[in-house]
């Protein structure tokens, strides 16, 4: 699965991973590709994924406010 794929290329480059995942139409979940209204199959899905965003996000902000800037040696 290209999911699966894309996930191992996102570790080797050490970015986080959320897990759930879910697959929208534009033309069924969009209305005039702005509005978004997912079905009703969706909402589940759609919430775990923003709970997990949530909690990475909540977990990773503390080495964005406190990391010491990269220095590159020139």
């Amino acid at each position: 699965m290209v999911v699966q794929k894309l996930r191992a290329q996102a570790s080797v480059l050490r970015m986080a991973d959320i897990g759930p995942q879910v697959a929208l139409s534009l033309c069924e979940v969009f209305v005039d590709f702005a509005e978004f209204r997912p079905r009703k199959l969706h909402r589940a899905e759609v919430h775990r994924l923003v709970d997990e965003l949530l909690a990475w996000s909540l977990a990773l902000g503390a080495l964005r406010t406190t990391a010491p800037p990269v220095r590159q040696n020139a």
